[in-house]
């Protein structure tokens, strides 16, 4: 997980992260390994993880 959010932090559009805007919400969600998922939103320059965790937990879905 560490590298992955050491990667966020350098270059937020590497495709291992497959980060990408949520439908229809100022949301984004990335991929941390095969399980896990982060979402969050930019605020500024700044962009703030607001939930980690497995998929749809990650996800916000529950």
């Amino acid at each position: 997980m560490h590298k992955q959010l050491k990667l966020l932090q350098k270059d937020i559009d590497h495709p291992s992260l497959n980060f990408r805007k949520k439908a229809n919400s100022d949301q984004y969600e990335g991929r941390i390994d095969f399980h896990y998922r982060f979402t969050g939103e930019f605020a500024a320059e700044y962009f703030y993880i607001t939930s980690i965790g497995m998929h749809d937990i990650g996800l916000g879905k529950k």
